[in-house]
C-alpha cells in the first residue's frame, strides 16, 4: 500500500500526529493507527493526545513549536 511505499531513499520522515481526546470527528484510535502505521514504515512519530476536541488550541502550538525546534539542524 501507498504509505509503505517510498521510492526516497536516505531521507528520514518525522511526524507529530496530535489527537484530541473528546475529538467526535477524528477518534482517538484512527490517530492512534495513523501514527503506528506512519512508525512502523519507518517513520520518526512522536504522538500526542491533548484534552481537547477537533480543532487548534494554544497547548497544540506549543506542542508543534517544541517537536520542530528539538528537530533542527544545524547550519554546516
Amino acid at each position: 500500500d501507498g504509505i509503505r511505499d517510498s521510492s526516497v531513499t536516505g531521507v528520514q520522515t518525522c511526524a507529530l500526529p496530535i489527537s484530541g481526546k473528546y475529538d467526535e470527528l477524528i477518534p482517538m484510535t484512527q490517530a492512534g493507527l495513523l501514527a503506528a502505521l506512519l512508525g512502523e514504515s519507518g517513520a520518526d512519530v512522536t504522538y500526542e493526545t491533548l484534552p481537547a476536541g477537533h480543532g487548534l488550541t494554544e497547548q497544540d502550538l506549543k506542542l508543534a513549536t517544541s517537536w520542530l525546534a528539538s528537530r533542527r539542524m544545524p547550519h554546516g
